[in-house]
């Protein structure tokens, strides 16, 4: 247990990390006196008589940053701004940076400013229609939607208004005498002129395939089983040209996206191919894997190999020679993508650290630290150095001068615990890491806690308001 006092403000931070964090939590609040929350809290909290006046001035107030509160709210600690609701599973720029493009795990899709990181439009999750995926037009003027329903579609809208201008369906038939199974990963070649899907195996067959699309008239023009049971992931070279697909196993294939043919295969991993990125010309893949094994306590060689897809030779590997905390997997490379001209290659680990590498040499070239927030996705900016990644949150990085284009305006990645002192005027809420306090007036934040390396799950405060006990869960070592 260790305590550190914090200049500026009265609280003192105990960090508590155990294995067994309820039990504890409970046996400090009855030690210590902890009688729930204070008056003042109460009040705050079920709206007395001041607070519900303030409720009232508040109808159709803004937050902090200029943007609209729900009817009753008080404040808005933190902001909604580059904050999805779900997980993003994909973004992308416009052709002139200005605007970003989201897709949801929930199925809704969002456009984002992004020099203000403010919501400027979206389309909402259906129930009759799923919105798989999402991607713009080369020229940037549509949307393009893969949508599940009675029949998959692909429908075009126009980026302005989101209307459907047209759409072509892209199911209800086999390839090659294979069963179908979901569609995704749609992919535009550059020129705007074919539209490419995939598909899982379903059945005793389990063929995943390929499949190319005429995407002004929607006729299918080829289509080739390409791996046995899954597609696991999928990127086509800028050029149009080479197509890269990777499945649950060690088998990284490129095809020769104009005839279907397979133009090499990578075999290598222990065990699974997790993410694979194609070079801007198609010369060069980098393709993540990771080992197998029992891996607790030990160090784990997780790496992103770089192949040549002329002679199949892999030219070099980036590795992450770090342990994992006991019980846990250690860190790994968990996505890579190359820049537009192909100088440069990030790669976001489970160990919270996006890292910028020179492709050609395997040289680490600088590192920015994630906190505990996951991504999923990432897209680089036309100009080749603004990198947006995206998860839970959406965070821009200027990958040349290392400075973030956005600060950071509250938690990253969810609110897990909540205090209040007993005035009612400082609230505590536990984040990833650390502990923020604001004021609950104004929602405006105050000082920041640090020094948990995990998610603070509970807090309480002193009935005098001076101590504010926080704890994480640590998994113990032997």
């Amino acid at each position: 247990m260790t305590a550190s006092i914090f200049k500026g403000t009265s609280a003192i931070i105990v960090i508590l990390c155990f294995c067994v964090i309820g039990v504890l939590a409970h046996q400090i609040s009855g030690a210590t006196g902890f009688d729930g929350l204070p008056e003042g809290a109460q009040s705050l909290a079920t709206g007395g008589p001041d607070q519900r006046k303030k409720t009232e001035t508040a109808e159709g107030g803004h937050d902090l940053h200029g943007d609209p509160l729900p009817p009753g709210t008080l404040a808005r600690l933190g902001t909604v701004r580059f904050r999805p609701r779900d997980t993003v599973t994909s973004v992308a720029f416009t052709p002139d940076g200005k605007q970003l493009l989201t897709h949801e795990s929930s199925g809704g899709v969002k456009i984002w400013d992004a020099v203000s990181g403010k919501e400027v439009g979206g389309i909402p999750a259906e129930s009759a229609n799923i919105l798989g995926e999402a991607l713009l037009t080369p020229d940037g003027r549509s949307v393009v939607t893969l949508e599940r329903g009675k029949q998959s579609l692909i429908r075009v809208r126009n980026r302005a208004d989101l209307k459907v201008i047209r759409e072509f369906p892209v199911s209800n038939f086999p390839v090659g005498g294979a069963d179908r199974g979901v569609i995704h990963s749609p992919r535009l070649t550059r020129d705007g002129r074919l539209l490419v899907t995939v598909f899982d195996g379903v059945g005793n067959a389990r063929q995943a395939g390929v499949e190319v699309w005429d995407f002004e008239t929607g006729q299918q023009i080829r289509a080739w089983k390409a791996h046995a049971g899954r597609i696991w992931c999928v990127d086509l070279s800028a050029d149009g040209k080479t197509l890269g697909t990777a499945d649950p196993s060690d088998k990284v294939r490129i095809w020769d996206l104009a005839t279907g043919k397979l133009r090499r295969e990578f075999v290598g991993y222990p065990n699974v191919a997790g993410d694979v990125a194609m070079s801007p010309d198609g010369k060069v893949v980098a393709s993540v894997g990771w080992a197998k094994g029992k891996i607790a306590n030990q160090t784990a060689f997780n790496r992103v190999g770089i192949w040549d897809v002329d002679t199949g030779n892999e030219l070099r590997q980036l590795k992450m020679d770090t342990k994992g905390d006991n019980g846990g997997d250690p860190p790994g490379f968990s996505l890579a993508a190359f820049s537009p001209d192909g100088k440069m290659l990030i790669t976001v680990g489970t160990d919270g650290l996006l890292r910028v590498w020179d492709p050609a040499t395997g040289m680490e070239q600088r590192q920015f630290d994630l906190g505990l927030a996951e991504f999923a996705t990432a897209a680089f900016a036309p100009d080749g150095q603004t990198l947006a990644i995206a998860g839970n949150v959406i965070r821009l990085f200027d990958l040349v001068t290392g400075k973030e284009r956005l600060p950071k305006l509250g938690h990253l990645s969810g609110v897990f615990s909540i205090a209040l002192t007993p005035d009612g005027r400082t609230i505590a809420t536990g984040g990833e890491g650390h502990v923020q306090l604001w004021d609950s007036q104004t929602g405006r934040p105050r000082d920041r806690l640090d020094g948990h390396k995990k998610a603070v799950t509970a807090l309480r405060m002193s009935a005098d308001g001076g101590t504010l006990i926080s704890a994480s869960i640590t998994p113990a070592r032997n």
